[in-house]
C-alpha cells in the first residue's frame, strides 16, 4: 500500500473490537487508517462515518504520514526524549565501519558509512531504536518502580519492548511491558500509560472498578486515554520497529 498520498475513498484497516462500544478512527504510521467497529455493529456505516470525517482525516493524515518502509528517511538533527525532557542533537559522521554511537551530554554522534546512512540504507535507524530503547530501561523502570511505591500497587517484573501498536500490557502474574517509544511522549502520557499498566495488576479488565481506580490516581484519565490516541505525530519516523 502507498501510504506517502491519501486517495479518496481512503484505504483503511477495519477491526472490530467488543471493548469500544462506538466506532472509532484511528491513523498511525504503522496502521495507516483504522476502523474500529463494536463487534455486532454492520458495515453499512463506514462510508457514512468517513464522508462525515473527511476534513479530519485529510488533515491527521497530513500530520502523521503513515511510514511503508524505512528507506529514503532523512538523517534527524535531533531527537527528543519528551518523557525525560532530554533534547539530543545528532552528528552523522562518515566512517568506514559498521555504525557505532557514542553520547555526551546533549549530543549524539553517530559513526558509520556516510553515503549509505543519507541514501537508500537507513542501518542508523535500528541503532537509534537500540539506543532510545536503552535510555527507556534506566528511565521508565524507575519511574514505574517509584509509582508502585507511591500507589502501593506491586507488579513482579517489567520488559521494555520495540512494539507496534500497544503502549504497554500487563499480565496476570504482574509482568509489565512497555512500549519504548513512550521515551517520544510528553510526561503526561507516559504517567497515564504507566499507571493503567499498575491498576491491572489489580484489575486485569477495564471494568468501572478498574476505570475508577485510576481515576484515584491520575483524575482527567479518560480524556488523557482520548489524546492518546493522537499522539503518534510526537513519534519519529524511523522509531517505526519495522525490521
Amino acid at each position: 500500500m502507498n501510504t506517502d498520498v491519501l486517495t479518496w475513498p481512503p484505504v483503511y484497516v477495519l477491526r472490530r473490537s467488543k471493548r469500544v462500544k462506538s466506532i472509532q478512527l484511528n491513523i498511525t504510521p504503522h496502521k495507516g487508517l483504522e476502523i474500529v467497529l463494536p463487534y455486532r455493529q454492520s458495515l453499512a456505516f463506514v462510508e457514512d462515518i468517513l464522508i462525515k470525517h473527511r476534513l479530519w482525516i485529510e488533515k491527521v493524515w497530513q500530520r502523521v504520514r503513515p511510514i511503508s518502509s524505512l528507506e529514503n528517511l532523512e538523517l534527524p538533527k535531533t531527537i527528543h526524549l519528551r518523557a525525560m525532557d532530554k533534547l539530543f542533537e545528532v552528528f552523522f559522521i562518515d566512517h568506514n565501519k559498521k555504525i557505532k554511537l557514542h553520547e555526551e551530554e546533549g549530543a549524539l554522534y553517530i559513526y558509520g558509512p556516510l553515503k549509505d546512512m543519507a541514501e537508500k540504507k537507513p542501518f542508523w535507524a535500528k541503532s537509534l531504536q537500540d539506543w532510545t530503547l536503552s535510555k527507556g530501561k534506566g528511565y521508565l523502570f524507575s519511574y514505574l518502580k517509584e509509582l508502585s511505591d507511591r500507589t502501593g500497587l506491586v507488579f513482579n517484573q517489567c520488559s521494555l519492548r520495540k512494539q507496534t501498536t500497544l503502549w504497554g500490557s500487563c499480565t496476570s502474574l504482574g509482568r509489565i511491558s512497555l512500549n519504548y517509544k513512550l521515551m517520544f511522549l510528553p510526561p503526561v502520557f507516559v504517567e497515564y500509560v504507566l499507571l493503567h499498566e499498575l491498576c491491572h495488576t489489580r484489575y486485569l479488565d477495564h471494568s468501572k472498578s478498574f476505570w475508577d481506580l485510576l481515576e484515584s490516581f491520575n483524575p482527567g484519565c479518560l480524556k488523557t486515554r482520548q489524546q492518546l490516541r493522537q499522539a503518534d505525530h510526537y513519534l519519529p519516523a524511523w522509531s517505526i520497529p519495522i525490521f
